[in-house]
């Protein structure tokens, strides 16, 4: 029955943030959610996922960045990532630009 609660409590927090994208409800419910442990439930220990969600406290969150796939390309790239590991890691033909190539991220 998780499903329809998830589903509700997102409805909930897009009420609030029209301009959310899917992504960044979804980690703002999976963010401010309660961890569950083995305690809590000793038989599911991996069928909790991120932990009890908490809809209040997904409508004010904290930070959400909403990133994308050349987000993760340029922080690769930032980090002195050859062209082959990148291309490597995103299974397609992304290389870096100079202006990204070897400056750190922090």
């Amino acid at each position: 029955m998780s499903c329809p609660h998830a589903a509700g409590a997102a409805a909930y927090v897009k009420s609030f943030h029209p301009t959310w994208s899917p992504v960044a409800i979804r980690f703002a419910l999976m963010t401010t959610a309660i961890p569950m442990t083995p305690t809590n439930n000793i038989e599911g220990d991996f069928a909790y996922g991120a932990g009890h969600i908490n809809p209040l406290q997904a409508t004010d969150p904290g930070l959400v960045y909403d990133v994308g796939e050349i987000d993760y390309v340029k922080f690769l790239c930032g980090q002195g990532y050859t062209v082959k590991n990148i291309q490597l890691i995103s299974g397609d033909s992304s290389s870096c630009s100079d202006e990204t190539n070897g400056t750190l991220w922090v």
